[in-house]
């Protein structure tokens, strides 16, 4: 009997030191993860934004990355077409700095990442931060396989207002057809 008492405590002591272990160990492939998405975030940013004069601005992520996203600033004005044409661009050179990173394929929900699993958005304003208003373009973001538009109106708030959306394939049709 005597024995069975020892044994209850240190069976507890045990499973403690397990349970901790496997907790720390999840800790740190959590962290992990983490540093990788932020490094492969930060890494694209800074290489888009000087390939393109564009300013990283943010960076997101989503689950077990489902999806990515940045976040850039860009200090000049662009038709709906060049905005277009720029966020398929950057959203595929994402997309294929994601799929290149080994490191990274571990901690991707999906893989390989396609366009629906990238995010891109582009702020507009002026180099004093002074926000574009309407008629010119405000804001456009991919986003799950989507573009949009949007303008702001300062009569309305100075709310976004999206005025126009497009489908991955509306949008590749459209670049193609300004080429």
């Amino acid at each position: 009997m005597m024995r069975s008492l020892f044994r209850l405590p240190l069976f507890f002591f045990l499973l403690f030191l397990c349970l901790g272990s496997s907790y720390t160990s999840i800790q740190q492939e959590s962290k992990d993860s983490l540093r990788i998405a932020l490094d492969q975030l930060s890494e694209t940013g800074k290489r888009l934004g000087k390939t393109y004069q564009i300013i990283p601005m943010g960076e997101g992520m989503e689950g077990k990355f489902l999806r990515l996203d940045l976040c850039f600033v860009v200090h000049r004005k662009l038709s709906k077409d060049e905005a277009r044409e720029l966020l398929f661009v950057c959203a595929e050179e994402f997309m294929n700095d994601v799929n290149a990173n080994e490191e990274l394929r571990p901690y991707l929900l999906e893989f390989p990442f396609t366009l629906k699993n990238v995010g891109i958005s582009f702020y507009f304003q002026e180099e004093d931060g002074a926000e574009f208003h309407h008629p010119d373009l405000s804001y456009a973001a991919w986003r799950s396989g989507k573009m949009e538009f949007a303008t702001k109106d300062p009569k309305k708030n100075g709310s976004f207002q999206v005025f126009d959306q497009e489908t991955h394939e509306e949008a590749l049709a459209l670049i193609k057809a300004s080429q």
